[in-house]
């Protein structure tokens, strides 16, 4: 009879196991998948780069006169930037730090902003995406020109 059980108690362990395993799993995918979601919308800075264009023109106080701009678009069929999903901060600004130019945003939905050095997208964003601009006052650069997104998904 002790030989019975000590079947039944070790039968009974292995089912506590394997419904332990079970729960584990589970757990172990819901994990996976919360990070997964979370890496999608991270806020994290990133540069990307546009091509200099000499070019002069002016508009109202915001980007003024110019004698250069530089335009940061999706190559791709995305039109622009996604705004990240797990941040109330979505900014734009010259990667070099310069502080004599404008950055002016676009949103597809037709938003738009402007201001010297950085600009800042309401939040909540309107538009699903967006493309930026840097117009330069003086000395347009002959190569890639960097922009710094804080926000947006690369």
């Amino acid at each position: 009879m002790s030989y019975l059980n000590n079947i039944y108690t070790y039968v009974t362990v292995i089912k506590i196991l394997i419904k332990l395993m079970r729960t584990l799993k589970s757990v172990l995918v819901l994990t996976v998948f919360i990070i997964l979601a979370a890496l999608d919308g991270l806020a994290d800075s990133f540069y990307t780069y546009g091509f200099p264009v000499v070019s002069t023109g002016a508009q109202g106080t915001c980007p003024g006169n110019w004698i250069g701009y530089s335009c940061y678009l999706k190559t791709n069929l995305a039109w622009g930037y996604a705004p990240a999903t797990n941040t109330t901060t979505h900014t734009a600004a010259d990667g070099t730090g310069r502080t004599n130019v404008s950055v002016e945003f676009v949103g597809s939905w037709g938003d738009q902003g402007c201001a010297k050095g950085s600009v800042t997208i309401p939040n909540p964003p309107i538009s699903p995406v967006y493309r930026f601009t840097i117009y330069f006052t003086n000395n347009v650069p002959a190569t890639n020109y960097p922009i710094i997104l804080t926000g947006f998904k690369p």
